[in-house]
């Protein structure tokens, strides 16, 4: 979800093409792309993510689940590329972090973003 006290001057949710297959069961996970209007002659564009968190077979640190979430980061950050003024905030529940699942963090930092 996303709210905003500025206008949403454009939202598109991406789905992910790769998940887990209980996840898509009972849920399509994605990207969401929002564009918020300010004062700025260039406005952000923000993504809201979920990625992938385990499932009822594997756990979130899973092999398996790692991969399909560096894919679904991969194809956050490929849209993100295409952001033509890069005035953009990533944001979301990556299910990854410095001490949880680090490669899919640092997968993030290889791209440059803080």
């Amino acid at each position: 979800m996303f709210f905003s006290k500025l206008p949403i001057i454009a939202s598109k949710l991406f789905l992910y093409k790769q998940s887990l297959f209980d996840e898509r069961w009972f849920d399509q996970k994605g990207i969401l792309s929002i564009t918020v209007k300010t004062k700025s002659a260039e406005p952000p564009t923000v993504f809201n993510v979920h990625t992938v968190a385990g499932g009822v077979w594997y756990s979130q640190e899973h092999s398996f689940v790692e991969k399909i979430r560096a894919k679904q980061i991969t194809q956050l950050l490929n849209l993100a590329g295409k952001v033509p003024n890069k005035r953009m905030v990533i944001m979301g529940d990556f299910n990854a972090g410095p001490e949880v699942c680090p490669d899919n963090y640092r997968q993030v930092l290889k791209r440059r973003y803080v």
